[in-house]
């Protein structure tokens, strides 16, 4: 077992990244909640890193210039200004007003500011900046937010621009203020967790490039969390329509077991309440009705036979106007059934679908032919052994070397599913540990299924969507576990999707015309 464990753990260390982005250093700091560690207490070690960086190339008893922005660069910058006055004079130059602060933990640090002899100026303009700079022996640059892409305001432009011509020394913190538009030129820029992507082809601006440790610990990212829910959710435009939201296609459903078409139906309801624009349901015509019943939203074709067959390729080939598509659902585990699954899947249309296999799929998949980026495997550990020949006992660590074993020469991405899923591809792994015991029941696969399609119906990356997926899966089993504890069905589980949803929903723009 320990030998696992270390194995295990050596394995999760070597596939990390040795570099990241803004983006991945923001979906780290919300994946901290898992451990309790809020982004306050994070912002608070970040700027204290940055003040003894700084102090320590400076050293003591200097006149220091700090230019913030109005989010969480600039809140970095104020914990900074806070750790720096001791030892130094501080003056903060601030680009806007108090009330203008965006985000919470940044207002919070620039109040603490109030009773402390660091210098505040509001609604700092060129003019002031041009005039001030040049009397102090530094400038710490905290201007746009972490993560920012685009352009700046006209004003910001000026702004870098004034500051660039000043000869004083600058440090940025996280990113070069502007970075991709009208950047800072830094002596040095201290940034956090890792060493950053964007130092390369801008060395120019980053000038040398220090990196701290802030806190965040090496699980956060390993577990998935928040962020990667987040970075999951693309925003919607106010005049979004349901095509945007993607289309999902559910192949499901056979007369052999009477429970088969319900499967069908919790996945196909599931990838709606997540967010899908449309589902459709190719099910067999001795239980398409009977699907058809469980929710007038679904558009059922029915297929001609009890249970599919190469026959039914023809007549599912003008469904395929979809984004995304599941396939096993209550399907069945006939021979002719087995000639389907691994026909259809071999289909030019098809491989270009993003794709999930599910359930008795599984069971009857040739590997080889499903072996492309856009397709996840969800099975269990009995159906894992179906389609490894390795049988694995429901351990973390002995379900992460299995995983890898399986996916390290092939392109698709496995989700083992337990209490702790496995998410694996060849180049990473992640561990979702966000679950709950009232998940342990026969459908609730098929909810995953769903959710997981309706997020690849928004185009979003195989990985991507079946960590999303599994987050919000077990979410929603430990909400049905308040509810109704260890009593919990599939339908329960689907209610409960737009509940844990809506609080991570983004729209880009609201308001009048």
């Amino acid at each position: 077992m320990q030998n696992k464990r270390e194995k295990a753990i050596k394995l999760l260390d070597k596939l990390l990244p040795k570099y990241i982005d803004g983006g991945y250093l923001q979906k780290l700091e919300e994946n901290c909640k898992i451990f309790g560690i809020d982004s306050l207490t994070l912002m608070e070690n970040a700027g204290r890193e940055v003040a003894r960086v700084v102090e320590a190339i400076e050293g003591k008893s200097r006149r220091v210039a700090i230019v913030a922005g109005l989010g969480n660069n600039g809140g970095d910058s104020f914990v900074a200004a806070r750790y720096l006055s001791k030892n130094n004079r501080v003056k903060v130059f601030l680009l806007g007003k108090e009330e203008e602060i965006k985000r919470n933990e940044a207002l919070t640090n620039w109040k603490r500011l109030k009773n402390t002899f660091v210098e505040k100026v509001e609604e700092a303009n060129e003019e002031i900046l041009k005039n001030e700079i040049p009397k102090f022996d530094y400038c710490i640059v905290a201007i746009t937010a972490r993560g920012f892409s685009g352009k700046l305001k006209e004003e910001t432009k000026r702004i870098i621009k004034t500051l660039n011509k000043i000869k004083i020394k600058k440090y940025s913190i996280d990113l070069p203020s502007g970075l991709g538009d009208v950047a800072i030129e830094s002596f040095a820029t201290v940034t956090f967790h890792k060493p950053r992507k964007e130092f390369f082809g801008n060395e120019k601006f980053f000038g040398k490039q220090i990196v701290v440790d802030i806190g965040i610990p090496k699980e956060a990212e390993i577990f998935v969390g928040e962020g990667d829910l987040k970075n999951a959710i693309k925003p919607l435009d106010l005049h979004v329509r349901k095509r945007e939201r993607g289309y999902v296609l559910i192949i499901g459903g056979s007369s052999l077991y009477s429970g088969a078409p319900a499967l069908t139906a919790f996945a196909a309801d599931a990838a709606l309440k997540a967010g899908s624009g449309s589902v459709r349901i190719a099910a067999p015509e001795s239980v398409g009705d009977v699907i058809r019943s469980y929710s007038p939203e679904f558009i059922v074709k029915k297929v001609k036979g009890k249970e599919f067959s190469k026959e039914s390729i023809e007549e599912i080939r003008e469904m395929l106007d979809v984004e995304a598509i599941v396939i096993g659902p209550g399907i069945g585990r006939s021979e002719q059934t087995r000639e389907f699954v691994n026909s259809f899947i071999e289909l030019k249309e098809v491989k270009e679908k993003s794709m999930v296999i599910d359930a008795d799929a599984l069971n009857l998949l040739d590997i080889e032919k499903a072996n492309r980026e856009n397709v996840i495997l969800t099975p269990h550990i009995g159906e894992f052994y179906s389609l490894s020949g390795k049988k694995v006992n429901d351990e973390i660590f002995e379900k992460v070397l299995a995983a890898y074993d399986f996916v390290k020469n092939l392109k698709i991405t496995l989700l083992l599913k337990g209490h702790e899923t496995i998410i694996a591809n060849k180049e990473k792994i992640k561990i979702n540990i966000t679950s709950s015991p009232s998940l342990s029941v026969a459908g609730s696969g098929d909810v995953l299924s769903g959710v997981i399609a309706s997020f690849l119906a928004r185009k979003v990356g195989a990985f991507t969507a079946a960590c999303a997926g599994a987050y919000v899966h077990g979410l929603v089993g430990i909400e049905a576990e308040k509810i109704k504890g260890m009593h919990a069905t599939p339908k329960d589980f689907i209610s409960l999707i737009p509940s844990v949803m809506k609080n991570f929903d983004k729209v880009s723009a609201r308001g009048g015309i």
